[in-house]
Order: C-alpha cells, then structure tokens, then sequence
C-alpha cells in the first residue's frame, strides 16, 4: 500500500503537469457483454445479492474495463464479467478456518463449471482468490490485473483520480452505490470475527477501512 500510494503521488503530479492524460472512454466499451452465459450469470447474481453488492461488481466490471480500454489491452470477456461480479460472493458466507476470497472462488467456479472450459475456470478461481492482493494481482493474469484495478477504484478510489471524472460518474449514474461502503465494513468485519488470520486482516490493519471510508461515494454519490 505504500508503494501504491507513492506511485500514485507521482502519477498524479504527472496529471497535473499535464504529462499525464485523463481520456475519455465511450460507454460502449465498457458496456456488459451480451451473451446466454453472461445472461444467466446476471440473473443469478441478482439473486444472490444485496443491491449494494450487486452493484459493486457491476462497477468493478465497469472500471476495470475502462482502465482496460486506457492501456489498450484485451480480456477474456465473459470471465472477465464474470469474474467481477461475482468476486464478493465470500463476504456473504462463513468463512471459519478459510478466507472470503476461497470461498467466493470455490462457488464462483461451482456455479460456472458447465459453461466455462477448465483454462477460463482457472482464470476465473485466481481472479477472485487474488483480487484484493495489493502487490501481486497486477503481475498475474490481464483478467485479474483488471480486477483488482477496478475493485479497488469502487471500494478506496485507489484509481480513480487515472479516469476522466465524467466516467466516473457515468459508472454510478448507472449502478448507483446504495451505501455499498458502510455494507461491506459490515461484511468484512463479520468474516474477520469467524476467522482473524485472514489476508484480510493484514489489509485492515494497514488502513484499508480509513481509505475506504473516505471513499467519493460516501460523500457526493448515491
């Protein structure tokens, strides 16, 4: 995290100098893919979700495909959307003696095993095992390097200042937040009671909640 921010520093006086550029990204470039499966996954995460959560992983999807589309590079698309929204499904199970990111792992491939090939399903397992892993998820796979960018833009904006300010607000325009912040320090400190070893912890107790909580959402979105 603090390599992070110090990287970022530099970036954004890069912006300010003008050396640095924030374009613009159409919608339809990040636009949810149309296909059965991406169909069938919408309909379960609705189903599975809390709206906040629901809409978490669509703005993941959205900010990781827009930090995409700015460095030019290309994903497997379905489990690239799958893989973003569904990467939280362990905040919502018990998660005694394991971690949040298994267990949504594990049932995220469950639930994908009939339409998925054993090569996306491996993807899709590291993309949500690995998405909150500061200082490793950008060396693996295009998928999770996506990820973890755009997860961490919607939960500590730890991106956000590389996007133009009118994506940003065309992604919550679109899915808006229903207070996603507050729902999931409560999920999190849940998860951490069952186990306290946990990744996780190790995130908290660099100040992951403090930049969370500060989050744009909590203050001028909806």
């Amino acid at each position: 995290l603090v390599i992070h921010d110090l990287r970022e520093a530099l970036y954004k006086v890069g912006i300010k100098l003008g050396v640095k550029k924030r374009r613009y990204i159409d919608q339809w470039q990040w636009e949810v893919p149309k296909s059965q499966n991406v169909e069938k996954i919408l309909s379960l995460g609705e189903q599975l979700y809390s709206p906040a959560l629901f809409n978490h992983g669509m703005r993941s999807y959205s900010f990781g495909k827009i930090m995409m589309s700015l460095a030019d590079e290309r994903v497997d698309e379905e489990v690239f959307f799958i893989g973003s929204l569904l990467h939280d499904l362990g905040l919502m199970r018990n998660c005694t003696d394991t971690s949040f990111e298994f267990v949504g792992a594990q049932e995220a491939c469950g639930h994908c095993q009939h339409i998925f090939s054993s090569s996306q399903l491996e993807v899709l397992h590291e993309m949500i095992l690995l998405h909150d892993a500061v200082g490793h998820a950008e060396d693996k796979t295009l998928e999770l390097k996506y990820l973890h960018y755009g997860a961490g833009i919607d939960v500590a904006d730890l991106w956000s200042h590389r996007l133009h300010d009118q994506n940003y607000k065309d992604v919550y325009a679109l899915y808006p937040s229903h207070n996603h912040i507050s729902e999931m320090i409560k999920l999190m400190e849940l998860r951490l009671k069952e186990n306290p070893n946990m990744y996780l912890s190790t995130l908290i107790n660099l100040g992951f909640y403090e930049k969370m909580k500060a989050h744009r959402s909590c203050k001028e979105l909806v």
